[in-house]
């Protein structure tokens, strides 16, 4: 036993040892080649991220371009009504567009170290935070309804297309937060599959959806496709929760102050950073098309913003 302990000792270090034996590599040849494939598989690993992470972000441009589609074989004047419907909304979702980045961080850090139950415990309550916050964002939108019209000259006979497309969107805040906490979720965790599958299929449906609720026999317009759109957002959010409690095992429980104030904490700088953008945007003459232009020239420039977007 001594003998074969004592030989394995020697071949490992013939193998091992720097310049041992008359077969090992000249000094320097080693670690360039290691160095090399260690950065080949880095590249790999972002490209593994990367493409499917923007192939996720795109799908969201997409859905519009295809309500813009759809909508435009029905009327200009419905048309007309999804522009500043678009700008309102894009806006007031960049208001709470801290989830993506607390709740990706906060993920990431525990997935790093190798914390699950810390993991869990912050997907868990950004689901909550999210879905109270898109309520909330909701119920203010609608209270405010007229002076958002007021405010973006959404008057006269696009009025009406308008109102129908934001009266549905306001019942989709909710889900529509919820997505964005839920998307980073995966993203902390190195999962870029799935928010791009979760997106595709959502997008599917929003395109059936669209084709049934304004083109088919409901004839529903502007109204038509925000119905399909917030029914593919509540889809791309059960999609989400199914996923993440196979994986992670949500617990659905009301959070705590102590477990909230982290992502007050951590989001208020990316909320006061996103009222500008929302207040220029705001005060953006193109988005007061319908009181300087006519329909025709308002619907090109929705195609336009959209195709730019």
């Amino acid at each position: 036993g001594g003998r074969g302990g004592d030989g394995d000792d020697a071949r490992e270090g013939a193998g091992a040892g720097p310049g041992a034996g008359a077969g090992a590599p000249p000094r320097g040849e080693g670690p360039p080649a290691a160095a090399g494939a260690s950065e080949d598989l880095s590249f790999r690993e972002i490209l593994r991220f990367s493409v499917p992470a923007f192939g996720a972000i795109i799908c969201d441009p997409v859905m519009g371009f295809v309500d813009t589609a759809v909508v435009g074989q029905v009327s200009t004047l419905e048309l007309a009504a999804l522009g500043p419907n678009m700008v309102i909304w894009g806006a007031a979702v960049f208001l709470l567009n801290c989830f993506v980045t607390t709740t990706t961080s906060r993920v990431a850090r525990a997935h790093l170290a190798g914390r699950a139950d810390a993991a869990r415990r912050v997907i868990s309550d950004a689901v909550w935070l999210s879905a109270a916050c898109g309520a909330a964002l909701g119920a203010a939108m609608y209270a405010l309804r007229s002076q958002v019209f007021a405010l973006f000259g959404l008057v006269g006979a696009v009025a009406a297309p308008a109102r129908a497309y934001y009266d549905i969107r306001v019942l989709s805040m909710p889900g529509t937060i919820m997505c964005l906490a839920l998307a980073a979720s995966c993203m902390g965790r190195k999962d870029s599959r799935t928010p791009l599958l979760v997106s595709l299929f959502a997008g599917l449906f929003n395109l059936v959806g669209d084709l049934w609720c304004v083109l088919g026999p409901w004839r529903m317009g502007a109204g038509g496709a925000s119905a399909a759109t917030c029914l593919s957002i509540y889809v791309a959010a059960g999609a989400y929760l199914w996923h993440l409690h196979r994986t992670v095992g949500l617990d659905l429980r009301v959070p705590t102050w102590a477990r909230v104030r982290p992502f007050v904490q951590a989001s208020g700088a990316v909320v006061v950073a996103a009222v500008s953008p929302f207040a220029s945007g705001a005060v953006d003459p193109s988005a007061q098309w319908p009181t300087a232009a006519s329909t025709m020239h308002t619907t090109g420039a929705n195609v336009t913003t959209n195709n730019v977007w």
